[in-house]
Parts: structure tokens; sequence; C-alpha cells
């Protein structure tokens, strides 16, 4: 019990703590799903309108940081983009730990930029004192000054109150403050600001502010040390470029102390390594382009930091990396010593190099060099020498540290590669180092040494490979060295018995070879032997090393491997820069044959390219060369082995091998265990190949030697004697691999040497049918992909392949395996792949079938081929081409052959889309059967009568059937049954054969005149069928329901006046037209004819939605009242809903009133989500202040959001992610129409203001629409009335015309009485409008330009007033029906 009450208290302090600490920050843990850190993306935070950080990381999976506030700090959330994107998420969590963000992955690797949030703090924190130490470097300050100091708001910029100290005199001077938590401003100044630092406002320590520019500053609740600046920047001091001085000596004479090229990484010691992250050796460029140098400074190699995080080198593995040299001496020095560097620093992102001093490789090190940024713009720009003061260091030994810091957040991490190069040491020696070290007269055994001295000495001391001669002249020979061995060499001068000086200076040389005695045999698999050498003049190219193909293979020439295999061979590379004609010499050591009676050479060659050159031998007898083997052209894919009498009088030969380039890239000639030995007298067999190989057996054929009549065959240790060529090897195991060799076998069993040998492996024995293969477990070991007539393979995959809107998302059964054909880079159109089954004995089946499923969905789909091969050739079975949509489609082939071994070839062939990708172009093959088929079987495969808007009574019906058996069918029954009713059967008398597919109609046609649904089931009635399961389809058409033409009213007007056309229907959108035929749209409903004229409405049948919000108490809370509404939340009636107000309204009395200060955030539904078709959304809108509406994917709130609009003074903003468009809408405190309409399929969008175009956008992704969110932002007020939307989709039917008839009559003889009997008054008004009239005024109704009506009231009265204040200013029709008929006005609302 006391232990679950300790882990209880643990848990709560941890708790406790954890609380507390987040009670005053913001947290934001932060993932990435590949492991390399956010390749340049962070999330950037300003506090108050100020920078405060930028989170980010640049290595793992995951990290996690922090932001301290303040209670009521304002914090901004902003997202910036990096170059994988898709990889990142992440969350953020306020001070009281609720999560506010929860973002990622994103659909995109870069062009994310975009705000976040903006968040009020409710951290619990109150400001406390903090102690903050600021450092500031003055060295590179141009202007005199006595002391800096800092000013800030803090202290009211009040001048040197906050003065700053420099105690150790580097000149970088510093102070500790104490300050309350919070954000701050502050910048450096010095003598009372009689100097000022001149800050750039793009700096991302500054508040950007270009006329005001001031650092920023965020102190929490913890003690803070700034780190070191530079006066008047946000980095450290850039010493670079800081050329050497050279050293003045006033004793001895300036000399090398120490050189170090960088060719190898020797006694260099700390992050040395390979991958990312880490400082290598490399030559030539780097791995990533837009950085680091073309090659070395000094050499062939150099050191650099590889600075990419991700790639072919992994993560990265620091992002702080250290290198430290060798021991450099000084103890000798005497006056002076200055070291220098090359350094090539070319990338955008590039960090910061610092090179320290030490007496210890393991420090610490004092900084005496920092270079910031990018400073050599192209890879071929010239290196640039560092030279560093150390003369403080004379008298010791010395390391120095060169330590590379990635720049933070760099965007991208991989442009960030820092070389450096040939590091010395310069000093004032009284015993300087001999120079120019070099050898000459090398051989076997010896090699003169010869050097330049520097000094008066005469006694100098050679060391080489641990051994050491004292000498008093040279050049000196060195004696009794070992042949092919490497030395390196340094000499020093002795100035007395106590002063030698250094060996900065050295040679590398290598002595020559002895003969080599025979048999002597070279397969290369330790290299090219030193004692061996290229041509170095009369030559244009070498002979290269290689295991392996060779990189032209996949192209039809060079060998695979070498003849053993998994060892080394050499070989021509006939690719660019190479030209016809062109060649390669390689001499061979010197061989001594002495010892043998009857000397051959024995060597492979592999010859095989359509454009191969000539492959030539010479050898060399003491006197001259003499060729002993020349061929020419394409020998095959294979290895030849060859054997030469040697004849020469000399006891020492040499070769000399020479390959010639043919015609271009596809000669690559090669050679391979090259032999010296004693002949047999026996000759030895050549040129082992094998072919026809089964499961049991493989047919041998080679070339005999001169007068063998009869052979052993060796395979795997057994053996087998045979007098016949070619020979069949019988009694194999199937699907094993033997080696196998041939021994020619002379009188008295003397025996030649082995032939060459080679590999087989047998046959997999016969898949017996039936049977299915799924590939769940793997692919099958019996199963093959073509080695060399095809571009790339078959891959097995589980789930979903690579590329999104291509390839299955699973196999067939689900959660297994399948095959497919990867279209992705770096494919090309025309590509393709063939993978073989295994042998398949079909003896036991009566009518064989192929049964399996493809899967070819995408914009780039190619084609699928399928073979079959009966013993003779390849057949054609199937092949389909393009897009067959996203799903699994069963095939089935009856096989027609004689031979009862069959196997198939399987070929995926890749195309292009419209784009010219191939990547979309995955094509997939799962559950492959050989089975036996049914004879007699018909299938249904689906049938048709129609679905449309008014259909009629003799409707055609129509069924498609394939032939699933071996038989050919013909006069069978048919028939389709609609509603259960009587069947309709009929016959058909067509020949259909096996797998074909037959489209039926028939005779008898279909009554569909009445609207509804109708159920049709479609049959086979084969009466001898043996599968009766697939004779049966059902289908459903439907007979759309046609709206009724809309109730229309005709009007009369006197000319001149304007009428209101008006239509009602409940069926769904009304629309206009001004001609019989339906063709010439009307753009409003206010029309002014001249003469007496006929309009048209119809119903284009809709889901809709229509609300002027009168039918609502004043006060309630609309997503409590209408089940059209919902909020932020999910349920109407809470803080979030809207109420309805009659403080302002565009017709009638009441409007919906949102107002951010309310907490409103009300969703208007479009229920069901609409994905197809035309949404037309309309509204009438008065805005206060600011309105923002959000258009969302989803009913549920805070969905994916398709688009925003901002409205305010006077502007809408239409934003669409990437892009804002802007334009001039009514002013504030007016209301207007808005209206949007959508096309789903199109995925474009358009804006009208009061029935005038504004502007459209296609939107990528906008085809899905469930909620419009009127969200308010901080400040909006704004109102809604007269909400309207319709969805009409392609299927929705339109009724008839219905006619309204507009009379026009000649008023002007009643005029006078017309327009005297009602007099309005004052017109224009402000406001309130007199009406006072003749007759008796029945009703009055006020329309506006849109043919709206706006204000509509009953009177009974001879005069009153109209309250009109309510209504926005403009131009209004007054309506008027009295005892003497219909009286029109016009009038102006100011």
């Amino acid at each position: 019990m006391r232990k679950s009450y300790l882990i209880a208290y643990t848990f709560l302090l941890t708790l406790l703590s954890f609380s507390s600490y987040s009670q005053c920050h913001y947290t934001i843990d932060m993932q990435d799903s590949y492991g390399d850190g956010w390749n340049g993306a962070s999330v950037d935070v300003t506090v108050n309108g100020s920078p405060a950080t930028s989170f980010g990381f640049t290595n793992g999976n995951n990290s996690s940081d922090s932001l301290f506030t303040l209670s009521g700090d304002v914090v901004e959330f902003n997202f910036v983009s990096g170059n994988w994107d898709t990889e990142i998420t992440f969350q953020v969590y306020d001070p009281s730990g609720f999560q506010i963000l929860n973002i990622g992955p994103f659909a995109t690797n870069d062009g994310n930029d975009s705000f976040l949030l903006t968040d009020t703090s409710n951290s619990t924190c109150l400001p406390q004192n903090v102690s903050v130490t600021f450092s500031v470097d003055m060295n590179n300050t141009t202007a005199s000054f006595t002391t800096p100091e800092i000013n800030g708001d803090w202290n009211s910029y009040c001048g040197n109150c906050d003065p700053m100290s420099d105690s150790d005199g580097d000149n970088i001077w510093e102070t500790t403050l104490t300050l309350l938590s919070g954000s701050y401003e502050y910048y450096f100044t010095a003598d009372n600001v009689l100097i000022e630092e001149t800050l750039n406002s793009v700096e991302t320590c500054t508040n950007g502010n270009p006329n005001a520019t001031r650092r920023v500053l965020n102190v929490s609740n913890q003690n803070i040390i700034l780190p070191t600046v530079c006066w008047s920047s946000c980095s450290e001091c850039n010493d670079f470029p800081q050329p050497p001085a050279g050293v003045n000596c006033t004793v001895g004479v300036p000399s090398l102390a120490f050189s170090d090229d960088c060719e190898q990484q020797g006694n260099w010691t700390g992050d040395f390594g390979t991958g990312n992250g880490i400082w290598q050796l490399n030559t030539g460029g780097t791995a990533s382009g837009g950085t680091g140098p073309d090659g070395s400074f000094s050499g062939s190699s150099y050191f650099y930091f590889e600075s990419s995080t991700f790639g072919g080198g992994g993560a990265s593995q620091f992002d702080t990396a250290t290198i430290i040299s060798p021991q450099i001496d000084l103890t000798n020095a005497i006056d002076g010593a200055e070291l220098s560097f090359w350094v090539h620093a070319r990338g955008s992102s590039m960090g910061q190099l610092s090179v320290g001093i030490s007496n210890s490789p393991n420090g610490p090190f004092t900084n005496i060099y920092n270079q910031l940024g990018e400073t050599h713009l192209a890879g071929n720009s010239p290196w640039t020498q560092i030279g560093i003061d150390v003369s403080s260091f004379l008298g010791q030994n010395l390391y120095a540290s060169f330590t590379y810091t990635r720049l933070p957040q760099a965007n991208p991490t991989y442009t960030g590669d820092l070389a450096i190069d040939l590091l010395e040491v310069i000093t004032c020696s009284s015993c300087p180092s001999p120079s120019n070290i070099s050898s000459n007269n090398i051989t076997s055994s010896s090699a003169d040494i010869n050097w330049t001295s520097n000094g008066t000495e005469t006694q100098w001391e050679i060391n080489y490979n641990g051994n050491s001669v004292l000498t008093s002249s040279f050049p000196t020979t060195l004696n009794n060295l070992n042949p092919n061995t490497t030395y390196n060499v340094t000499v020093s001068a002795i100035c007395s018995t106590t002063n030698q000086s250094p060996t900065p200076y050295s040679t590398t040389f290598t002595t020559s070879c002895n003969s080599e005695l025979a048999p002597y045999f070279e397969d290369f698999d330790n290299g090219i032997s030193n004692c061996w050498s290229q041509e170095l003049s009369t030559d244009d190219f070498d002979w290269s090393l290689n295991s392996g193909p060779t990189p032209s293979n996949g192209f039809g020439t060079g060998p695979t491997d070498d003849i053993t295999g998994g060892g080394n061979y050499i070989y021509t590379e006939a690719s660019n820069p190479r030209n016809t004609g062109d060649i390669a010499i390689i001499y061979s050591s010197l061989i001594d044959v002495s010892n043998l009676t009857s000397p051959e050479l024995n060597f492979y060659y592999h010859m095989f390219g359509p454009n191969m050159g000539t492959l030539e031998i010479e050898i060399f007898d003491g006197n001259s060369y003499t060729n002993i083997f020349s061929l020419t052209g394409d020998q095959g894919d294979q290895w030849f082995q060859n054997t030469i009498p040697i004849v020469t009088s000399s006891n020492v030969v040499q070769f000399k091998i020479i390959g010639e380039i043919g015609g271009d890239w596809s000669g690559d000639i090669a050679v391979d265990n090259f032999e010296v030995r004693e002949a047999p007298t026996c000759p030895t067999p050549t040129n082992l190949t094998f072919s026809n190989v089964t499961p049991n057996s493989v047919v041998l054929d080679w070339i005999p030697g001169t007068n063998v009549n009869s052979w052993i065959v060796d395979f795997n240790g057994n053996t087998v004697n045979t007098t016949t060529i070619p020979f069949t090897l019988p009694n194999l195991t199937p699907n094993s691999t033997y080696d196998i060799f041939v021994t020619g076998l002379c009188a008295n069993n003397d025996t030649s040497y082995s032939s060459n040998t080679i590999s087989v492996t047998t046959a997999c024995p016969y898949r017996v049918a039936p049977f299915t293969e799924n590939f769940d477990t793997s692919f099958p070991l019996c199963w093959s992909q073509e080695a060399t007539n095809d571009d790339f393979d078959w891959d097995l995959e589980a789930g979903g392949t690579p590329s999104a809107n291509t390839g299955p998302s699973d196999d067939v059964t689900i959660g297994g395996n399948y095959m497919y054909t990867e279209a992705s880079n770096p494919r090309d159109d025309g590509d393709f792949a063939i993978m073989y089954s295994e042998s398949i004995d079909i003896s036991s089946l009566n009518n064989p079938k192929l049964n399996f499923y493809s899967h070819m969905y995408g914009s780039a789909i190619g084609e699928l081929q399928i073979d079959m091969f009966d013993g003779n050739s390849y057949i054609p079975i199937f092949n389909k081409i393009g897009d067959q949509g996203d799903q699994w489609v069963e095939e089935n082939i009856f096989l027609s052959t004689t031979s009862n071994y069959i196997h198939f070839r399987i070929t995926g062939i890749l195309s292009v889309d419209a784009n010219g990708d191939t990547w979309p172009g995955d094509i997939a093959i799962d559950e492959i059967s050989v089975m036996d088929g049914i004879g007699d079987d018909l299938e249904t495969i689906s049938g048709y009568a129609n679905t449309a808007c008014d259909l009629g009574n003799a409707e055609i019906v129509t069924m498609k059937i394939v032939n699933a058996g071996a038989s050919s069918q013909s006069n069978f029954d048919v028939s389709y049954t609609v509603n259960n009713g009587t069947p309709i059967t009929e016959t058909i008398s067509n020949v259909v054969n096996p797998g074909d597919t037959m489209v039926y109609s028939f005779n008898t046609s279909l009554d569909m005149s009445a609207d509804g649904i109708y159920n049709i089931d479609y049959e086979c009635l084969l009466s001898n069928d043996q599968n009766l399961t697939n004779n049966l389809y059902s289908g459903t058409d439907e007979n759309f329901v046609s709206p009724t033409a809309p109730v229309t009213a005709d009007d009369t007007i006197c000319t001149g006046d304007t009428a209101y056309l008006e239509a009602v229907s409940s069926q769904g959108q009304i629309n206009w037209y001004s001609d019989l035929n339906g063709t010439q749209d009307l753009s409003s409903t206010a029309v002014t004819p001249f003469a007496t004229t006929t309009y048209y409405a119809e119903v284009q049948a809709s889901r809709f939605y229509k609300d002027d919000f009168e039918s609502f108490p004043n006060g309630s809370l609309i997503a409590q009242s209408s089940p059209n509404w919902s909020t932020i939340s999910g349920t109407g009636g809470g803080q979030d809903d809207a109420f309805i107000s009659g403080a302002q309204a565009s017709s009638g009395n009441n409007s919906i009133y949102i107002n951010q200060l309310n907490d409103d955030d009300l969703y208007m539904l479009i229920d069901p989500i609409v994905n197809s078709g035309n949404v037309e959304i309309s509204f009438d809108i008065r805005v206060e202040t600011n309105a923002n509406i959000n258009f969302q994917e989803s009913l549920v709130p805070v969905s994916n959001e398709i688009f925003q609009l901002s409205i305010g003074s006077g502007t809408l903003a239409f934003d669409i992610g990437p892009t804002v468009l802007t334009a001039p809408c009514p002013a504030n405190s007016n209301w207007f129409n808005l209206k949007i309409i959508g096309d789903l399929d199109a995925s474009t969008w358009n804006i009208y203001v009061d029935d005038n175009f504004l502007f459209g956008s296609y939107i990528a992704g906008a085809n899905l629409l469930g909620s419009v969110n009127f969200r308010p932002e901080p400040g909006d007020e704004y109102y809604l009335d007269d909400v309207e939307w319709y969805v009409i989709s392609d299927d929705d039917c339109i009724s008839p015309l219905a006619p309204i008839t507009i009379v026009v009559e000649d008023c002007s003889a009643i005029g006078e009485n017309m327009s005297q009997s009602l007099e309005l008054y004052p017109n224009p008004t402000n406001g309130v409008l007199n009406f006072n009239g003749n007759t008796l005024v029945e009703d009055i109704q006020v329309i506006d330009n849109h043919g709206k009506i706006v204000f509509e009231v009953n009177l009974n009265s001879f005069k009153g007033s109209l309250d009109l204040s309510h209504l926005n200013r403009g131009i209004y029709f007054v309506k008027a029906s009295s005892n003497s008929g219909l009286i029109h006005k016009k009038i102006i609302l100011n």
C-alpha cells in the first residue's frame, strides 16, 4: 500500500510541476516522419507584435520547445515553409494546457507559408525580476569610443545609465541587468549615445521597423545569458576576409613549421566520418547542388562539412562538428608565427566556421577566428587564404580546431557545405627546414633523394618509413630498399646538436617491382597490382578496375560480374568522353618463365555490345613487342577462355593489353584471370556454355582440345564421363544450382586443365494445375524477372503504391500482397517490365483457364499484356490498355494449346499522361490461377434501360452477356423483369464464342413514362448452364421527377413604368427568360417594357433553402430555432449562437445579427454535403465594421476551409489560399446582395455583388461544400437577411415554361388624375415619406432595383407617413393599390 501511495505522490508532483510550467508557457510538440528534422521549416512567433522565437529542429523525428508569456500577451503564430513540409506535424498548447493548433502533414512539400493563429495568453504568470546578461563585440567597430551602453524600453533610452564593461580587454563588452518578465526593445550605443549602432530591419533579431530599428527581447521567468553579437549585427562578428600578413623575423628566417594538404585524415581527429552532418574527406565537388567547391585548392582532396540532413547520407549526425589538426611544433620557433589555411564557403544556407587554438587535442580551445555565411558565389570561385597570428604560442606545441555550426532553421539545409584545404604554419627559425624534397632514379632497391637547403647547415637527417640516415651531401642515395614498396621521406636540417629543423615537407615514391616467377596468376580481386602499369603517354585513357556490372551493363554492354562471381576484373569504359579509335594500354608485371618447359598464357575476355571495338595482346621478350592475340566485334554476353602458347628465347616476358573503342558507348571490353602456366600435354577444353535447362537436365557445349575425344564433366563434385559434344547432363535436382566444368581425358589417363566454370540453376518442378498464386508470402521462388531485355522489374507490394491517384490501395483479398509496375522516376514513356510465371503442368485439365485480377488506375496507365508459351513460341492471350478505374477487375481466358506444359510472360508497358508524366501509371496484378473452366456458362454482366427526365413509353432495354465457359453458345433465352412483375423473355440466335461479350437489345420496349424508380432483373436462361450463380444481374433506372410549371400572375402598367415579375414554386430555383424557347436569360426581374410583353419562368429542380427570418420572434437564437443552422460547438442555444434582430432588415422587419463581442460563431448547413453539380448561395448583408465568412468542406465545424470572404470599409477580399483577390463593394452600413456560385465539377467559384460579376477563380480541391461559417474575427459586426441556397445536380429536371404577360397601357389620358391621385413627399426623403391620396390607398409596396419587395404595409387610408429609415439609400419604386387602380411612383432615399 505504501508503494501505491508513493507512485501516486510522485505522479502528483510531476503533474504539479508540469502544470506550473505550462501555466506560463506556450508549448509546441514537433514531429518529422522521415527523421531528418524540419528541413528549414519553422513556426515563427511574435508577442505583442515583436518577434519572440522561431520553433523548429534540424535532426531526428521529434522535438519540443516552449515560449514564456505573461497574462494578456497577444501571441501570433505563423508557419514558414521548408523543403519537405509533407513530413511535418505539430501541436501547440496554450499556458493552460489546451491544444490550440494541430497542424500537418501538408499536402505539398513547399509553398505553405501561412498565418496560423492569434491568441491572447491565459498565462497565470505575472512579471518577475530576471537577470539578463548582454554582450557586444566591438572589434569591428570603426568609430572611436570609450564606453558602450544599452538603451531600451526599461530605462526609457536614458543614455549612459546602463554602461557596459570589458574586464579581460578583448573588446567584448558585457553587463548584467535586472529586468521584469516581458517584451522589450533596445539597442547598443556608446559614450552617452554619441555613437549608435545601425541595424538592418530585415534581420531576425529586430522589430522590423525601418524607421526606428531596435533589437527585440522576450524575457521569461528564468535568468538569460544572451549570446555575444557584433555591433550593428544580429550575429557574431565576421572576421572574413583575413588574409595572411606574413611574419617579420628580427631573429632567424621565415620557415615552414607545419604543412598538411588535407589529402587524407591522417592524424586529424574529431568529427570525421561519412554521411550527413559531419566532416568528410572529399575529391571533386560535394554531393549537393549549389554548394561546395568544384575541387580542391591543393592536391586532389580537401576536408568539408556535409550539411545535408536527408537523402543518401541519412539524418544529420551533428549540427556543430569539430575536427582537430595534428600537433604543430613551435618549440623551436624564435620570433613570429602565422597559421594559414584556404577556405571555400559557397551556399545560401552557409553556417559559421570557428577556429580555435589549444596546447592539447582535448582543449579547451581559444577562439581566434570566426567566419559567417556565404563568401563564395560559385563552385569555381577561387579559394580564399585566411591568416591568423599565433605568435603568442611560440615555444609550444599547438593544435588547431575547426568547428562548423549549422545555420539555425536553414532552408534548404543542404546548401551549407564549407571546405578547408592546405593548413600551414610559418614561423621564424634559426634552423629553417629544407624544401623541394624530390626523388628520382628509382629502382627496385634504391632511390636518389634531393632537396633545397634554406640555411647554412652542413648536415641533414633523412627519415623514411621509420628508418633514418645522416648525410653531409645531397643528393643522397637510399639503398637496400624493398621492391614494390611505397616510401614517405622527410629531410631535416641539423644546425647544431640542440637545433634541428622541423619536417613540414616530404616526398613519396614507390620502388619498382622485381620479375615474378611463373606459374603466375592475377585475378584482380585485390585490385590492380602495383607491378602492373598504365601507359602514361601514347594512349587516350586507362583500363579501369570493376566489380559487378559496368555502368552501361543495363543498356547492352559489359559483363555483370567477374568470371568467378563476386570478384574484380579490368575493363575499358566506352562511354563519353570516349571516341571511336581511342585506345587504353596496360602492362602486366615482369614474369619469369624460366621454370616452365612449355609456358602458355591463359586468360578470359568479355566482349559484349553492338559497337564493340578490338582487344589485342602483345608479348615483350626483352627486345620488342609481338602481337599474339587480336579480336574485333561483339562476341555475346559471356566470358570466353583463351589459351596461347608462349614462344620466346627470353626468361622474362611482359604483356601489353590494348583495348580500342568501337562505334560508341556500347563497347565495354573486359579481361580477367590472367595466367602464365605450364601447358598441359592434354589440351584444355574452352568456352564451356549451356542451353535447354529443364528441371532435371542441362545441355553442355564446349570447344575441345586437339585430338581429344573424351572428357570428364564435374558438377558440384560429382563426375560423369562423355565422348559426345554437345552433352546432356541428366538426373539433376529441380531448382538447384550447379557449378560445372569440363576436363579433357587423354591417353594413359592424362588430364587437361579444367575449362571455365559455369553456374547453372535447373528449372523449378512443374506446378500442377489447378493452383492459385496470390504473392502473399513473397515473390515466388520459381517465378522470375527478365534479366536483360526489359527496362525495370515488377515489384512486390502490400497496401497502396507510393504514388497518389494511381495503383490499388490493397490487394484483392485485403491484407496480402500483389505485383505491380512502379511508374515513378526514373521511368520513361515506353519503358516495360517483364516477369515469367513458373512452368505449369495442365495435363489434368479438360478446359484449362487462366483467371486473374488486374488493377489499371491512373491518368498515365499504359498496357498490360500476357503471352502464353506452349513449348514452341509465345502466343498473345490478353491485352488491355488505359485507365480502367480504381478497382480490381477479374479476367478469365480459356487456354487453347496442345502442350501439357506452359508458362506465362507478363509485361507491363508504361505510358504518359497529358502532362508528360509516367508516375500516375502503376499497373497491378494479383490472384493468378490456372484451373479447369466450366464448359457451358453464360454470365450476365450488366443491364440498362434509361435514367433521365421525361422518359417515354417505349424505352429500349439492353443487357450485356459474356460467355464465361469453354463452349460456344447460341439459341438461348434471356429475360428482363420490372419491379418483380412478369418476365419479358426473348431468344438470342447469335453464336457467342468462349470469352466473347455480347450486348443484346430486347425487341420488347419498356414503358417508363411514369416518374419513379424501376428495379429491373436481367437473366440468362441457358438450359444447360453449369454455373447458375452468375446468370442474374439487378439494376435500377429512374424517371426523375420533373417539377411543375411555376405559378405566375399577369400585370398591367402604364407606358414607362416598371413591372416586377413574380413566380411561385416550392420545387426549386426559378429562372426567367424573355423568349418562348427559354434561351434568352433575364438579368433582373424588374422590367420596363414599352409594349405588352410576355416573359417566361421555369423551375430548375433543386435542393434549396430560403429564409427571411420573419417567422422567428425578435431575440430568438437562429441555430436553436432552425435545423438549417448550427454553431462552432455543434449545438444551438449557446454563447456562440446568433440572435434574430429587428434593428435592421433588408426586407420585412427581421435579420440575423452577428457580433464578435457576443462570441457568435454561426454555421449555415448545406445538408447533405454537395460534391457535384452547381451550388448558388445568396444573402443580403449589411456590414457595420467588418465581416469574415468561410466556406467549409464539411458539416462538422472547423472542417477544411475552401475559401474566405472578408468585407469591410467598401472592400471585398476573396482569399483562396495562395492568392487574395480584392474589389470595391458598397460601403459600411449599407445593405447589398452577395451571391456566390460554385461549379463543383470544375472547382470554380464566382462572386457577384448586386447581380454584378466581381471576380472568380479556380480553386484546387474546392469540389465539396458542407457549410458556410459566419465566423467573426476581432471587431466584426454585421447583419444577414434573405438567405437562399440552391443545389442543382446534373440530373435535376426542368419544368415547362410558364408565361407572364405585362400589359402596357397608354395612361396619358388619365395621367393627370392618376398622378394627382397620390402625392409622395418629401422626395428625395431622408427616411420619413408622407403620402396623400385623392382616393383611398389600400396598400403600398416599396421595391428595390432588383425587384425585391423591401417594405410592404396595408393602409386603407387617404394619407399618412411611412418610416423608410431602415432602408439603404438609393432609388426605389413605390407601388400603391387604390380604388382607382395601381399607381407607380419613383422615390429617392438619401
